[in-house]
């Protein structure tokens, strides 16, 4: 107690089961034999599952009202995502096409380069 009181931090110390053997447990008299604890969850409902209060007829209609608004909104959602999916397949084929087309211009304008630079080295050489 005079060690918590200076270190309160440390909080009350758990310790795990002692492990005895069966051979040990047979030997030693009932009392004094380890008893299986189970664990006091049950199927029983709780305190607040057996006072279930009735919802009055305002809080249904509440209920059912958000419930309403939940379903469209989540309906309008689904919506949403659908036509964002759809422009970002759309945009996708843009950009590939356009990719596309730079690499083909890419590739003739690079073509024509290295072929005017050939023809000036060669015009270099002959000088």
């Amino acid at each position: 107690f005079f060690f918590f009181f200076f270190f309160p931090f440390f909080g009350v110390r758990k310790f795990n089961h002692l492990h005895i053997s069966k051979k040990l447990q047979s030997a030693l008299p009932f009392s004094s034999k380890p008893k299986l604890e189970t664990k006091r969850k049950s199927n029983k409902p709780t305190l607040e599952q057996v006072r279930a209060i009735a919802p009055e007829r305002e809080d249904k209609q509440r209920y059912a009202l958000f419930q309403k608004l939940n379903t469209i909104r989540n309906e309008k959602e689904a919506k949403r995502k659908e036509q964002k999916a759809k422009q970002k397949v759309k945009h996708q084929k843009k950009l590939e096409t356009e990719a596309k087309k730079h690499q083909d211009s890419n590739k003739e304008t690079r073509k024509r380069r290295y072929i005017e630079e050939e023809h000036s080295k060669k015009k270099q050489r002959t000088y």
